[in-house]
């Protein structure tokens, strides 16, 4: 469960002071209209069980598989070599135990986990992770009221139930130094419970970049960050991806087997950053195969469209290769391929 309450923190006159010097370079597009390149991913021929998988991150010839199997949450797969290497952390709240659902990421030697439920993150070094039984972080902050996040090259950004917006800026030590207000208060009238249910979405931060994409769930909206830390500043860019726009209305947002589901994934490798996008009812889920992977230069522009006919869940860009979580014919999990 989310936490609600309040999180106050005082804001000093010192720390970041983000201005946007272009406050909304704004582009809506419509999937459908837009030029695309067919792919076919390459299914890997893993000898694991894969349960519900919801992400995959890859390191040299290591998949990490976040995936509920065997009462662990993290499976490390050699995949050049065809080996499962060990499945760790077990469910719960021990000193070792993660809390489901959990969000990964990959930097440098280190391997970062988020608790959604309990805010709890923490970084393990992949090494220990790999050769020892006995495993402990080397860093762990809490972010209370935050449900998705991302590290950036000062700190974190953060989406969550918080007294004054949903996403916001955060110093090393998760302590809040800026807000982040992508629809410029379109959504103010609302609460915050009913304007992070509409707001909501993934995030990545492009380190090579200094860049920060928010995907949004329902509103099919990609907002691009782009900061100057010399000036600390930023300039702001957004994408839209469709021509119906979710208002205030209580028809709106009443959510429901209807409603738009835009994006559901992001990456960033190589100074792009990719997002994986549906554009179909919520009902359709199950049975509509055809996704869309949206790559997004350094500019913040649109680059580049690649659409398959395959059920893609989760993707993640490294060695110039897609790799992603998929469901075959069988109705099996599988790590499907393509390459750039």
């Amino acid at each position: 469960m989310i936490l609600l309450m309040k999180y106050k923190c005082i804001l000093t006159l010192f720390v970041f002071l983000f201005i946007a010097i272009a406050c909304n370079h704004s582009n809506t597009k419509n999937i459908q209209d837009l030029d695309y390149t067919n792919i076919k991913f390459s299914e890997l021929p893993l000898d694991v069980f894969l349960g519900r998988p919801s992400q995959i991150l890859v390191k040299d010839s290591l998949f990490f598989i976040i995936d509920r199997t065997d009462e662990k949450l993290i499976t490390i797969f050699d995949y050049k070599n065809n080996k499962l290497i060990k499945r760790i952390f077990s469910i719960g709240q021990g000193p070792n135990d993660l809390l489901w659902p959990i969000i990964t990421s990959l930097d440098d030697n280190l391997l970062s986990i988020f608790e959604r439920q309990n805010g709890r993150y923490r970084q393990y070094k992949i090494q220990d992770l790999l050769n020892s039984d006995s495993i402990s972080c080397v860093n762990e902050i809490i972010f209370e009221n935050s449900d998705r996040l991302a590290q950036t090259k000062n700190g974190f950004v953060t989406s969550g139930f918080y007294d004054r917006d949903v996403y916001c800026l955060l110093n090393k030590k998760g302590e809040i130094i800026h807000y982040l207000d992508p629809f410029d208060g379109k959504f103010n009238a609302l609460n915050i419970a009913e304007k992070f249910k509409v707001e909501q979405g993934v995030l990545n931060f492009c380190k090579q970049t200094n860049m920060l994409a928010i995907a949004t769930y329902f509103t099919g909206d990609i907002f691009i960050y782009i900061f100057n830390d010399k000036n600390n500043s930023f300039e702001k860019k957004s994408i839209s991806l469709t021509n119906k726009k979710i208002t205030t209305n209580n028809s709106d947002m009443n959510f429901n087997e209807n409603t738009i589901y835009h994006s559901s994934d992001i990456c960033s490798a190589n100074n792009t950053i990719y997002v994986l996008y549906n554009g179909f009812p919520m009902k359709e889920r199950a049975i509509n195969s055809d996704r869309y992977i949206l790559s997004i230069d350094s500019e913040g522009k649109l680059k580049k469209i690649f659409k398959t006919r395959q059920n893609i869940e989760a993707i993640y860009v490294a060695d110039n290769c897609i790799y992603a979580i998929s469901v075959n014919k069988d109705g099996e999990y599988v790590v499907v391929m393509f390459e750039l």
